[in-house]
């Protein structure tokens, strides 16, 4: 995402009205994607959903992108991620690295499954220069963080787990990891029996088509055969 098009950082020049029309185009994109990818269909084949952004929703080392910034940003895409049930929010930005628990408006969700919660975020700026060291005590949301160092991120998925390890990138330790699991979902029995008869006809029409084709083919010359 073109995160800068959607906060609010500059005065309404020409140029900024400019962004603010992307940005306005943009999460139209990013809300019919998310639709398309929250459907019973694709959940079975796609488990895992995950937003990328250049700038961080939550994060606790630097003002104002994590204060004032951020706020703006979260105003606006925190609904679309909690609605269409966003598992995780990558983001850069700042030159350190930290991630989050499952957060919903700044508070740290409950795990019981009772409540609608927002997904994880990672901020991952470990690659970034001139790097930052920071004074601002840890958030509330706050999971993991450290100053920055050369490293990157790792990104493993399956239909249940989704993995995320960060690694310093001289030593290939690992600093950081993170593990979602979740159960397999499956097509409603009457949805799957939907699709399976409408692979049928398809097959059955295609038969019928190529027979008939191939019938006519053979009396093109007009013989009894």
């Amino acid at each position: 995402l073109w995160t800068d098009a959607i906060v609010d950082l500059g005065t309404a020049t020409p140029k900024w009205q400019l962004h603010q029309a992307a940005a306005a185009r943009q999460l139209r994109w990013l809300e019919k994607q998310l639709q398309l990818a929250n459907t019973f269909e694709a959940k079975s084949q796609q488990p895992w959903v995950v937003v990328v952004g250049h700038r961080p929703i939550y994060c606790s080392v630097l003002r104002p992108t994590c204060s004032s910034e951020a706020a703006r940003l979260r105003s606006v895409l925190e609904p679309l991620l909690v609605k269409y049930k966003v598992d995780l929010y990558l983001s850069s930005q700042v030159h350190v690295y930290e991630r989050t628990f499952r957060v919903l408006n700044g508070s740290v969700c409950t795990m019981d499954g009772t409540a609608e919660c927002g997904p994880v975020h990672i901020l991952n700026g470990d690659a970034g220069d001139p790097p930052l060291q920071y004074a601002d005590l840890p958030a509330r949301f706050t999971a993991q963080r450290h100053p920055s160092q050369p490293g990157y991120g790792e990104l493993m998925v399956n239909a249940t787990t989704l993995q995320y390890r960060q690694l310093n990138a001289l030593s290939g330790m690992t600093t950081d990891q993170l593990l979602l699991t979740k159960t397999v979902v499956e097509l409603p029995a009457e949805e799957e029996n939907f699709l399976e008869a409408v692979g049928w006809l398809a097959f059955a029409t295609a038969l019928a088509t190529g027979t008939c084709g191939f019938v006519k083919w053979v009396h093109a010359d007009g013989l009894k055969r």
